[in-house]
């Protein structure tokens, strides 16, 4: 099985036209393989330059495991990675049933000092220049007039 699930994974990655096996149907196929090919998936998820293919169809497999939520929250905390990437990583581990890893995720890379609060009273930034600024209200001469 092992071998064959490496072809497949090969035939997947294939150029459009290489091979006589096109790439929607060699993905079929390891869909059809289902849990006796994850292993190898999973593998080829951490090493793929694209990603989303391999998050795409682990999602669809639907087999959780350690080796499968880890690398899925590896890709998708990757801030280096591909926004496709990071997303269907994020989309496999909440069908995966593991949104605790998305929320942890979620609070690493919220900031942990909270932003200048502004007040109907003060509606002037607790410094210059800072997110409650009120814009410039002067009426401008549009650049077209002179």
């Amino acid at each position: 099985m092992g071998r064959r699930t490496r072809e497949l994974i090969a035939l997947a990655e294939a150029p459009p036209g290489s091979a006589a096996l096109g790439r929607e149907q060699a993905t079929a196929l390891l869909r059809a393989v289902g849990a006796d090919a994850v292993p190898q998936e999973v593998e080829r998820l951490a090493d793929a330059r694209v990603k989303w293919p391999w998050a795409k169809l682990l999602a669809e497999l639907r087999v959780s495991t350690e080796a499968v939520t880890g690398t899925l929250a590896r890709v998708a905390a990757d801030r280096r990675a591909d926004g496709a990437d990071r997303a269907w990583a994020a989309r496999a581990l909440s069908r995966l049933g593991r949104t605790d890893l998305l929320l942890a995720l979620a609070d690493r890379s919220t900031p942990s000092t909270p932003a200048p609060a502004c007040t109907r009273r003060s509606s002037t930034p607790s410094a210059p220049g800072g997110a409650c600024a009120r814009p410039d209200r002067r009426r401008r001469t549009p650049p077209w007039r002179g």
